[in-house]
């Protein structure tokens, strides 16, 4: 009997295990380079300007809009901007201030699994230099950053944030803000993520640091494995009882 509570209670933790084990794993970001770390960084001032379909940063794919470009800075640089986290991060306006669309996208499709759900989270930098008073050709406030999504529940999807300029700098002469865009489900085995710059009147800071994809964990699955390896054990445990002892032969 003593073997068999072992046998459950090794069982019990075997289930636990694959009950909140695998939770970390599917919280980790799957986006490698999202805080734009690595790359050949070949700057001036701490400020490298990138053209249109650079790959100069490992992992993305610049896009060069209007601006015919973005700029790559590091923690010390000509302007003082300082980033969310790391010592790199991006400036979407690009080298022409003002101009619209200029942005970055991933350099390969992000390989993900159908039917399961993910959230995309990156920080959003602003300057209390650039105010809400523009508005871009759509009528849209700035500065900000749209993002698109394709391969998801919904096709392409597209979303819009804004920094609030109204609020004081908390990093050097900008300040970052965390933004989400919720849970989205993915029909394919691919998702193309891009970022392209928002904002029509002179702004001269459109950050992005810190991009993030993150799988749901998905409670219902880890339950089911607990439930079949208790099932599992338990049966091995009753047998175990049925076996007659060799004193009582």
């Amino acid at each position: 009997m003593r073997l068999g509570t072992r046998t459950l209670a090794a069982a019990a933790s075997l289930a636990a295990l694959f009950a909140f084990g695998p939770a970390p794993v599917l919280g980790q970001n799957i986006i490698t380079n999202g805080g734009f770390e690595n790359g050949f960084f070949d700057g001036v001032g701490g400020v490298m300007s990138l053209p249109n379909n650079s790959f100069d940063i490992d992992g993305w794919q610049v896009l060069g809009g209007v601006s015919g470009g973005i700029q790559w800075l590091t923690a010390a640089n000509l302007y003082g901007f300082m980033p969310a986290d790391g010592m790199r991060f991006l400036n979407l306006v690009g080298t022409s201030a003002g101009a619209d669309n200029a942005g970055i996208q991933l350099g390969l499709p992000l390989a993900v699994l159908p039917g399961h759900e993910y959230q995309l989270t990156f920080d959003l930098g602003t300057t209390a230099a650039d105010h809400w008073i523009y508005t871009d050709p759509t009528g849209l406030p700035g500065p900000g950053v749209q993002v698109s999504i394709s391969g998801s529940s919904a096709g392409s999807q597209v979303f819009y944030f804004f920094g609030d300029t109204s609020q004081p700098n908390n990093a050097g002469n900008n300040r970052w803000t965390v933004e989400t865009t919720g849970y989205f489900e993915a029909t394919g085995y691919w998702l193309s993520i891009s970022f392209s710059s928002i904002g029509y009147g002179g702004e001269s800071f459109v950050g992005l640091d810190g991009v993030s994809v993150v799988p749901l964990p998905e409670p219902s699955s880890a339950g089911l494995w607990s439930c079949g390896l208790l099932a599992f054990w338990g049966r091995a445990w009753r047998a175990r009882r049925n076996v007659p002892s060799p004193l009582s032969r």
